[in-house]
């Protein structure tokens, strides 16, 4: 699902007006928003909580709980470029006009492959990877400018436990 994704590299704007950020894009469903692209603190993020789930999918305590990865913003326009390839083709196969399993139609296979090949040159770091609490909220259609998505969240850090070797461990409440 994309969302924000016309005004995602311009409205990058480092203000803190609103406790509310948008959300560019939603690669993951399970009872909400799970992962996919969005602005925090005026930059471009990741947010997962695929680290916080386990075979059956969140756990009720941490289903609001998130890793946000900062991200270049030249890769941000790419991931988005990316989506929308992506999307493409999946409306192309719901529509049974494409069987292959390709990730993009045969037209948008060469830019699909050289976004693939910019991303992986530039790889980037989860050194800064924080555990947040996300809101998420529908932004109202009278409240959206000419195509904007849906989405917004309201990201709050959270202090986490590490193991002994550094790594971040998901916070667990104790009531």
């Amino acid at each position: 699902m994309l969302a924000n994704a016309t005004r995602a590299t311009s409205a990058l704007d480092t203000s803190m007006d609103s406790a509310y950020e948008p959300v560019y894009l939603i690669s993951m469903w399970y009872d909400g928003p799970r992962a996919g692209i969005t602005r925090f603190r005026g930059e471009p993020h990741l947010f997962d909580s695929g680290g916080l789930m386990d075979a059956h999918g969140p756990s009720a305590p941490e289903l609001d709980q998130f890793y946000l990865t900062p991200i270049p913003r030249a890769s941000l326009a790419l991931m988005l470029e990316r989506a929308e390839i992506r999307a493409r083709w999946v409306r192309a196969r719901a529509q049974g006009l494409v069987v292959e399993c390709e990730d993009a139609l045969p037209v948008d296979r060469p830019r699909f492959d050289a976004i693939e090949e910019e991303l992986a040159a530039h790889p980037f770091s989860r050194a800064n990877l924080r555990l947040v609490r996300g809101t998420f909220r529908l932004v109202p259609q009278a409240e959206r400018a000419s195509g904007d998505g849906a989405w917004e969240a309201r990201w709050v850090p959270i202090t986490s436990p590490t193991h002994d070797d550094g790594r971040l461990r998901p916070f667990r409440r104790t009531s």
